[in-house]
């Protein structure tokens, strides 16, 4: 966890200035503003989600040296732990794809950009959540990634209050009987279901 994001407090969403340095700033501010919003709820989810164990959780979560210190590792452990759903994990990859086209891109990186533009109607939650009759197709890039953002917010501090932690397991000893092992899975052949 960034040492300035750990003084946060909870509620930290709620923040005026926020919302309108999200709403109101350059097209850059905006983007490095609401990826961090989210990368720090998704760190608080998974947190949550995770045995409670402090020393290794500050290892894990550990600038960008520890296996999760990188929105990349977050996004993807917090799929394949059951955290967030396949659509919200689409949701992420492409919030984290335009973070980086506006973090390592100094000219050219706006919201009129039709990469960007592409990327923002990739977004799945905004559409399910805002259902109205127009067309999607019409829509600003800075207004579906505005409304992204706070509809993402709304699932990351569902999924903090609503998830428990995983308990830790008890040491193997117990489980090393002389059993048939699956040996279909230890060959590699488990299912390639994608």
């Amino acid at each position: 966890m960034n040492i300035k994001n750990s003084t946060l407090a909870p509620g930290f969403v709620r923040d005026d200035k926020l919302i309108k340095e999200l709403a109101d700033g350059s097209d850059r501010a905006s983007v490095v503003l609401g990826a961090a919003i989210i990368e720090e709820l998704l760190e608080r989810a998974l947190k949550k989600r995770l045995v409670q164990k402090k020393s290794v959780m500050d290892k894990a979560f550990e600038g960008t040296t520890g296996s999760l210190g990188t929105f990349a590792g977050k996004i993807q452990i917090a799929y394949l732990s059951g955290l967030i759903s396949e659509e919200l994990y689409k949701d992420l990859e492409v919030l984290k794809s335009i973070r980086n086209k506006f973090a390592h891109n100094i000219l050219g990186c706006d919201f009129l950009n039709p990469v960007v533009l592409e990327l923002c109607h990739r977004f799945i939650l905004v559409k399910s959540v805002f259902k109205t009759d127009s067309n999607w197709k019409n829509s600003k890039a800075k207004e579906l990634f505005i409304l992204e953002i706070m509809a993402l917010q709304t699932a990351m501090i569902r999924k903090i209050t609503r998830t428990t932690s995983l308990e830790p397991k008890e040491f193997e000893t117990g489980e090393l009987g002389f059993e048939e092992p699956e040996w279909a899975y230890l060959d590699g052949q488990e299912s390639k279901e994608e």
